[in-house]
């Protein structure tokens, strides 16, 4: 088998965002952009920000911040940049969470004759007695994780290998509340997730090949 990162975004939840504040004008004053738009749409409801390689966009429930292309170390880790120049702008915003989303995709080697079959003996011991009881192999299998890691919830998502039996997607998504405490305000724990990025791109590698036995 063999992986490749294909996606990835941050989500930032707040009770209320502005999108009417996320202007082509405010975004280059406050240098959350310092490159004009490709493309840009600003309405009370909806903002979009083409910066190329990545693309935001704001509604009053959430604010996206994507990679347009097969995302690079050096992509995510400028997501984080953005995150925080915007926020650090916004600071009277009540941010609630933040999260990374990272979708790999999984292909079958030439060498592979089913990605499925190499699947359910890598992630379950006992996969001849569950086609034994379920009387056939002609099924789709997938798992899903979800535990605590460090000071985010991590929740792992293998799909079921596509019906063409070529690959699979395993997604990742690593959550952290940013709720303002007595302790810390919501920018500071914003700062702490955008400055772990490339400590969760490099776990979900590690869980990934594990899973796969790679």
């Amino acid at each position: 088998m063999e992986e490749k990162i294909v996606a990835s975004n941050i989500i930032l939840v707040a009770k209320k965002h502005n999108p009417a504040i996320a202007t082509k004008e405010w975004l280059l004053e406050k240098k959350v952009f310092t490159k004009e738009p490709i493309s840009f749409m600003n309405t009370e409801d909806f903002s979009a920000y083409d910066a190329g390689d990545l693309l935001l966009t704001v509604n009053p429930v959430q604010l996206v911040m994507q990679t347009k292309n097969a995302p690079s170390m050096q992509n995510i880790q400028q997501m984080g940049e953005h995150i925080n120049l915007y926020t650090s702008n916004l600071t009277e915003t009540p941010y609630f969470a933040i999260g990374l989303n990272l979708h790999w995709k999984i292909e079958k080697t030439k060498e592979e004759d089913d990605l499925s079959n190499t699947l359910k003996k890598n992630i379950c011991c006992n996969i001849s007695k569950v086609e034994e009881m379920l009387d056939t192999k002609s099924f789709r299998f997938g798992a899903k994780f979800i535990y605590p890691f460090e000071n985010t919830m991590l929740t792992i998502e293998l799909m079921p290998v596509d019906v063409s039996g070529q690959f699979t997607m395993a997604m990742f998504n690593f959550e952290m509340n940013v709720k303002k405490t007595v302790k810390a305000n919501s920018i500071s724990l914003i700062q702490i997730f955008t400055a772990n990025l490339l400590a969760y791109y490099e776990k979900s590698k590690i869980i990934l090949d594990l899973l796969i036995c790679k």
